[in-house]
């Protein structure tokens, strides 16, 4: 505004030497002559001051002073009254001394009298003030306490924080940005006639930066499909990333994103959400499984919950329920997954399926045209398989009569570590190639007997407990294995 004023002042005295010189008049003195006149400083008031105090400078041609100095010390000039009257603060720092003010054309005037400068104690009382425990950044800060006016700098830690309103007994300030959440002491300073002092006020605050916090980060995003982050912030982000590829954002709000995926391999890979904070850029990010291919699921036993279960052998179902023991598989989201115990005491479930997933259940039934439409003719089942440590056996039917077995018991010790973990209680995520698997099996014989399922059996292990825990059956065009799958084919 003071320098608006000023440039104002210059273009009145541009016009008038244009006016006159239009009238034929003799102009008496340039405008370089005008500014180069010499400032006079006839007197000043008070004649003490507190740092950060107001101090009027009279005098003539103040109009072109554009520096003030105290003491020696450079001082801010706070308000341009007119040519014979100037507003000055005292700076925190001055020194009792002086008053000098300088123009442009570095031509200069100094008081006769000297300005006492006067350094009060502020001092901030906590029962006056509201530091809570916990802050935002740019969040507002109060102050309460004596003599506040004169507080040089409030700081976080290191960090100055800006200041938004201050007198005498209050200052309100602004939480710095810090790059990062931070645990940091408040303090201000002051000067006094030796220098700057600093005294604490609160030790321990925690200071939030402002960065997107997502509240529901998706384990599995599927390329082509749309997903949706929620959180705070999340309006923030600027990019967001699967690994190196960037995603196309659909939509963005505080509460929420929304992406779709594209690009890029299958892998294990990490979801990274971009935003600037404080001028640079920053990165949240976390473990996500990406997949390239086309994919269809048909069991996540989320909302189907048992109602595709079917139980062959009731005398040896110890328990078939929605979760057992085991925690949940890597991906997808969600807090469900199939889970059975069969025991045979009396040896004579031979090789009847105890219980079976049948998918006639599933409303979905593109799995009916997996050879043509859902895979490219190269469809790939998957299903994520825990077994505790036991040996079950895993049964495949295509139709009525085309079935395959995966014995795990059969299974070298070897091939089931490398399954199943070195103590044989890790989550699988199982591959088989149904077309290398059944080459024989066609499409419309798939679709007529509708008898596709995945079944499970003791086969003849008498007195043996053993355990299936099951998830995600999805059928995909590729077998997985950026993710981890296993293919385990060739070991039906």
């Amino acid at each position: 505004m003071l320098q608006l004023s000023y440039n104002r002042l210059l273009q009145f005295l541009v016009v008038l030497v244009l006016m006159t010189s239009c009238y034929g008049e003799e102009v008496d003195q340039t405008l370089e002559e005008i500014k180069g006149v010499s400032p006079v400083i006839s007197s000043f008031e008070p004649a003490a001051a507190d740092v950060k105090g107001l101090v009027t400078v009279y005098g003539e041609n103040l109009n072109f002073v554009d520096s003030v100095y105290i003491g020696g010390v450079l001082s801010p000039i706070y308000r341009r009254v007119n040519s014979n009257e100037l507003v000055v603060q005292v700076a925190p720092q001055a020194k009792s001394g002086k008053v000098r003010v300088l123009t442009s054309a570095k031509k200069d005037g100094t008081s006769e009298g000297t300005l006492q400068i006067n350094y009060p104690t502020p001092a901030v009382q906590l029962e006056l003030s509201d530091i809570k425990e916990e802050l935002f950044a740019n969040e507002v800060v109060v102050l309460g306490g004596t003599k506040l006016n004169v507080v040089d700098k409030v700081l976080f830690g290191e960090k100055e924080a800006s200041i938004i309103y201050q007198r005498g007994a209050s200052i309100a300030v602004l939480v710095p940005l810090f790059s990062n959440d931070q645990v940091v002491d408040v303090s201000y300073t002051y000067f006094t006639p030796s220098g700057s002092e600093k005294v604490s006020v609160k030790s321990g605050i925690q200071v939030i930066t402002p960065s997107p916090r997502v509240s529901n980060w998706t384990p599995l995003i599927i390329k082509g499909k749309s997903y949706s982050l929620e959180g705070q912030n999340m309006n923030m982000v600027e990019k967001v990333f699967v690994g190196a590829t960037e995603a196309t954002i659909t939509d963005k709000q505080a509460g929420a994103l929304t992406f779709v995926a594209s690009g890029g391999a299958t892998a294990n890979t990490s979801l990274k959400l971009q935003y600037t904070n404080n001028g640079q850029q920053q990165v949240v990010e976390n473990p996500v499984a990406y997949i390239a291919s086309a994919v269809e699921t048909y069991f996540d036993f989320e909302d189907q919950s048992l109602s595709a279960v079917t139980i062959g052998k009731s005398a040896h179902t110890v328990s078939s329920t929605i979760n057992g023991t085991v925690a949940q598989p890597a991906f997808p989201a969600g807090n469900a997954y199939y889970h059975l115990k069969m025991f045979d005491a009396a040896g004579d479930a031979g090789g009847s399926s105890i219980t079976y997933i049948r998918f006639d259940k599933q409303t979905n039934s593109s799995w009916k045209s997996m050879y043509t439409n859902n895979a490219s003719g190269q469809p790939v089942l998957h299903f994520w398989l825990h077994v505790n440590n036991t040996t079950p056996t895993i049964k495949i039917y295509l139709t009525k009569n085309d079935s395959y077995s995966l014995k795990l018991k059969d299974l070298s010790p070897e091939k089931y570590k490398e399954v199943f973990g070195e103590d044989g209680k890790k989550w699988a995520l199982i591959a088989v190639r149904l077309k290398d698997l059944a080459p024989s099996v066609t499409e419309s014989a798939v679709s007529a007997d509708s008898y596709m399922r995945v079944n499970f059996l003791v086969d003849s292990q008498q007195n043996v407990p053993l355990e299936a825990n099951m998830d995600w059956i999805s059928i995909t065009d590729k077998v997985l294995t950026g993710i981890g799958a296993v293919d385990m084919t060739d070991s039906f």
